[in-house]
């Protein structure tokens, strides 16, 4: 099954993603996710975008040729360094990019979907696609990290993609 993802300003992107407990529950939310994020051609797709309140993302950068597929369940980033500005898209916000500044190193610690206690380092762009993802998991969007005049000017722009979107359908 496909989700329908959230689209801002969905409510939904502002909640606060529930502790999973029960890993066994998850496995068909995984599947989902990733085959929702490849129908929408993204690299990581967080659970609060299709409205699932839990604290699972999933990523998949290997097609950029930089570096994973993994699922990310409950995690926390325990040590970040250093600093990239990296032009971010995101697919509850289609067809908009906008420079963040992000750590450029991050080590996250997480449950993988075998259940399985991990911790990673990650650098480069699968370091900003999980502090992305993570952010959603927290109802933080990308365009809070935008000044006033750049986030006007972006959501004026979101919202005329919005419009085209709806008459395409």
């Amino acid at each position: 099954m496909i989700y329908r993802v959230k689209y801002w300003p969905d409510p939904a992107l502002r909640e606060i993603a529930d502790v999973i407990t029960d890993f066994e529950a998850i496995q068909k939310v995984n599947d989902e996710l990733f085959e929702t994020m490849y129908a929408q051609r993204g690299i990581g797709l967080s659970a609060t975008q299709c409205a699932i309140k839990k604290r699972i993302f999933v990523m998949d950068t290997l097609m950029d040729g930089t570096g994973q597929k993994e699922t990310f369940i409950n995690p926390t980033i325990k040590e970040n360094e250093g600093s990239i500005i990296y032009p971010e898209g995101c697919l509850s916000f289609p067809n908009i990019y906008v420079n963040v500044e992000r750590a450029s190193k991050i080590l996250i610690s997480y449950t993988n979907i075998d259940g399985e206690a991990k911790e990673q380092e990650l650098e480069g762009l699968d370091a900003v696609c999980a502090q992305h993802e993570l952010d959603h998991l927290n109802g933080i969007v990308f365009f809070d990290y935008l000044s006033g005049a750049k986030r006007q000017r972006a959501e004026q722009k979101l919202r005329k993609e919005l419009k085209r979107k709806r008459k395409q359908k």
